[in-house]
């Protein structure tokens, strides 16, 4: 494949991820010119965060290997996203089955498990655990 024959997923995401740099690196200027509170640096921060678990949820979705980043380093970046505890859970939970086995087998109470459960989904941005399943693999470290 030729240079100009880039995938548009792939195109797409590297025009994201340059756009992210940027703002990234003018944030540095920023806060080294001391023009910003640190309740703005923080919430720029947390936007910018937001937007690279976006990149990372997008690449999951839609890497092939092709682009040279495949499908499986997205799904460990975002696994990176969750506590240990947090993939410990979503391992048990696409094991399992049910929240009921899985908290059986982690040896905790059902609502535990719902909070990991509930915790797991808003920062990975989906709403069920077949998502997170499709997104995180069958290696969920």
């Amino acid at each position: 494949m030729s240079d100009d024959a880039v995938e548009p997923a792939s195109a797409s995401a590297t025009g994201k991820l340059a756009q992210l740099r940027h703002e990234l690196l003018a944030l540095r200027n920023e806060v080294g010119a001391g023009a910003l509170a640190p309740v703005a640096v923080t919430d720029k921060l947390d936007r910018l965060a937001e937007a690279v678990q976006d990149l990372l949820i997008e690449l999951a979705r839609t890497s092939d290997g092709q682009d040279g980043f495949a499908r499986s380093e997205a799904a460990a970046a975002l696994a990176e996203l969750l506590t240990p505890r947090e993939r410990e859970v979503a391992r048990a939970v696409l094991t399992h089955g049910t929240s009921a086995l899985a908290a059986h087998a982690l040896d905790m109470s059902q609502s535990t498990l719902g909070h990991h459960r509930s915790n797991i989904l808003r920062k990975l941005g989906v709403n069920s655990f077949a998502q997170v399943a499709f997104l995180l693999g069958p290696d969920t470290n």
